[in-house]
């Protein structure tokens, strides 16, 4: 049987590195998920090599053995304007180096959008050529690159979980590429996560197209915006669209699909708590939907945020 999944959130390091591990620890989970740098802005600040050593080794220690990184909101190597793929897939081998510097495990991207544009092979063409480049350009020991599913917003690419798992088959970079699944981008692109029928749905179609070998890490969130909106607005777990018809009492379980020694990760987004409470105590987690659960238990991820 699989492990338990490793629990966290979104850290902010805005205020320093010092402050997230000071959240890490009231927070006593087993996950995090940061920025390296602004998501908004291109630019990227120069990181102290010596600080982050001292960060993972703080970090671990905390119990925090899962880290992933969140791309740029900015890059888009699905693009079809050559000179913004261009600079997306420079900033994306950036950020894998920033994540490698951070010794996270994980570095997270949105594939990006394609503008609508109709020609779905041509647009997955382009998209795993550039992540392909990326990958050759960056020096990232240590770091799996995992493409987030999308809402469907202006031609989102892999909304679809057949056309996401047709991505990263075009990448070619076993071992190197997986996925980070949010449950509020599903919710929006047409997965009913509403109740165990639609999960279990849910769940098979995840094993027919990407399999669940290549799930590392899931995006818990509920969802602001009615089931199919195609709108990607995030909402605290249970309440929003997602988490009303949901029973809260199930817990964490291990999926049957799973490969034996995997650990998920799940981090609950979009913020972390305000109270003093722990994630790592079942009666913490117990608050996060059944659905969320479930969608977590059908991966192989290492963590859930």
């Amino acid at each position: 049987m699989p492990p338990e999944p490793r629990v966290g959130v979104h850290l902010a390091i805005a205020a320093g590195l010092d402050h997230a591990l000071a959240e890490a620890k009231r927070l006593r989970i087993g996950a995090a998920q940061i920025f390296s740098k602004s998501p908004r802005q291109w630019a990227a600040g120069k990181l102290d090599l010596g600080r982050l050593a001292r960060f993972d080794a703080q970090r671990r220690e905390l119990g925090v053995s899962t880290l992933a990184v969140h791309a740029s909101y900015l890059l888009n190597v699905a693009s079809p304007l050559p000179s913004l793929r261009e600079r997306s897939i420079r900033g994306l081998a950036e950020e894998l180096e920033r994540a490698a510097a951070f010794r996270a495990e994980y570095l997270v991207l949105h594939p990006g959008s394609s503008s609508g544009e109709a020609d779905r092979e041509a647009v997955a063409r382009r998209t795993a050529l550039a992540v392909r480049s990326a990958l050759k350009r960056a020096r990232a020991p240590g770091v799996t690159l995992l493409l987030e599913n999308a809402a469907a917003e202006r031609g989102d690419v892999g909304a679809d979980l057949r056309e996401l798992a047709a991505l990263i088959e075009r990448i070619g970079a076993p071992g190197l590429v997986g996925v980070c699944l949010d449950t509020c981008h599903a919710f929006q692109a047409g997965y009913d996560l509403r109740d165990r029928r639609g999960v279990n749905a849910f769940a098979r179609e995840l094993e027919r197209t990407v399999g669940s070998e290549v799930v590392r890490l899931v995006h818990a969130n509920d969802s602001k915006q009615v089931f199919g909106g195609r709108l990607d607005r995030h909402q605290h777990i249970g309440r929003g669209h997602i988490g009303r018809a949901v029973p809260e009492q199930k817990t964490i379980s291990p999926g049957r699909t799973c490969p034996p020694r995997a650990r998920r990760t799940l981090l609950r987004m979009p913020m972390a708590p305000k109270s003093g409470r722990s994630l790592r105590r079942p009666s913490a987690t117990s608050r996060c939907p059944g659905s969320m659960r479930k969608v977590a238990a059908a991966g192989s991820t290492s963590g859930v945020l």
